[in-house]
């Protein structure tokens, strides 16, 4: 009985000692994601930590992260001007604290420094997740909700990327030219997910044309206050500003830059406008707006045919012309026959 009491002490000790001893760090090393100077895109180098205890690790590879790194044809992927306040862990999610100039970043900018530190700390076994605040709030993205812990699942994973992890595409916007016809103008966007997409395209569509010969369709204080895909018909809610009329560009020419222009996302047929949360308004007094709409292909000049002034009043016209040319022709019939 004693024997078998020494052999049970013996395997409660070795326990204890397997349970006190801290996990290695991995002999091969670690990624500290980076932005490659040159190419515009994420770049990494191998950080062998001075600990062999996981548990220092979150700090090694925090410290790596915010610093310069060794290669010159790269720089941190944090700004200089965004710092960091504070770090710590919540069970397996790592809450990272940023200064109140991290809203200050661009749209790439923000999106580059996220992917890059969430890839860098989920490499510690501790961490499962990564939250960013800003000021001790939670961050938001353009809709005001609340962006969470986030994962690798948090980033699109395609073969078209130009910052590692996020999408690049070139995307078509329909504007106005000086005669009222919808233009196509390709712009550059950039996104990490699919409702985020929708968002950057609404906010490029409301910034305005790039060019010097186009007009703008819809006014620059106008916020978006809901948009989402179901069924094909992207609903979108913008705020009353939309209503606004814009100097040199018809109603519908508005409207159908909007429409045309989300009918460019995977899976969109049909565009619902709301304004200000209602569902049968008409825009401008003109367009009704109850019902989706759907992409009108005739209402863009492509270059190929000469100017044309397409809108309401180009189309009434366009069919008065019509009438009065059948009725010309009906009269000639009519004078040939009485002779």
């Amino acid at each position: 009985m004693r024997i078998r009491k020494g052999f049970l002490c013996l395997i409660l000790a070795a326990l204890l000692l397997g349970g006190c001893q801290k996990e290695e760090v991995q002999q091969e090393g670690y990624q500290i994601y980076y932005m490659d100077k040159n190419e515009n895109t994420l770049a990494t180098e191998t950080y062998l930590p001075e600990s062999g205890i996981s548990d220092d690790l979150v700090d090694e590879l925090i410290g790596k992260w915010v610093a310069n790194p060794q290669s010159q044809k790269m720089t941190s992927a944090k700004p200089k001007n965004v710092s960091m306040i504070s770090y710590e862990m919540e069970k397996s999610c790592l809450i990272v604290n940023f200064s109140a100039s991290y809203k200050e970043m661009s749209n790439v900018e923000e999106m580059i420094l996220r992917y890059s530190l969430v890839k860098t700390m989920l490499q510690a076994p501790q961490v499962k997740s990564v939250r960013i605040t800003v000021s001790g709030e939670a961050l938001t993205d353009a809709k005001g909700q609340e962006i969470g812990a986030m994962t690798d699942k948090s980033f699109v994973d395609s073969e078209k990327v130009g910052v590692d992890g996020f999408e690049e595409m070139d995307y078509v916007f329909y504007f106005a030219d000086e005669n009222g016809t919808l233009r196509e103008e390709t712009q550059t966007i950039h996104y990490s997910t699919s409702s985020e997409k929708i968002q950057v395209v609404l906010k490029n569509l409301i910034a305005g044309t790039q060019k010097s010969n186009l007009l703008s369709v819809i006014s620059e204080d106008t916020k978006v206050l809901s948009a989402r895909i179901e069924n094909g018909v992207c609903t979108v809610n913008f705020s009353e500003e939309f209503n606004q009329p814009m100097e040199g560009v018809m109603p519908d020419t508005s409207i159908y830059a909007v429409v045309n222009t989300l009918c460019g996302l995977n899976g969109v047929t049909s565009v619902k406008i709301n304004i200000a949360g209602d569902t049968e308004s008409y825009y401008q007094d003109t367009i009704d707006l109850s019902v989706p709409l759907e992409r009108r292909e005739e209402l863009v000049n492509t270059g190929v045919q000469d100017t044309q002034k397409v809108g309401v009043d180009y189309l009434m016209k366009k069919v008065s012309e019509d009438d009065q040319e059948e009725d010309l022709q009906e009269e000639q019939e009519d004078e040939q026959d009485n002779e």
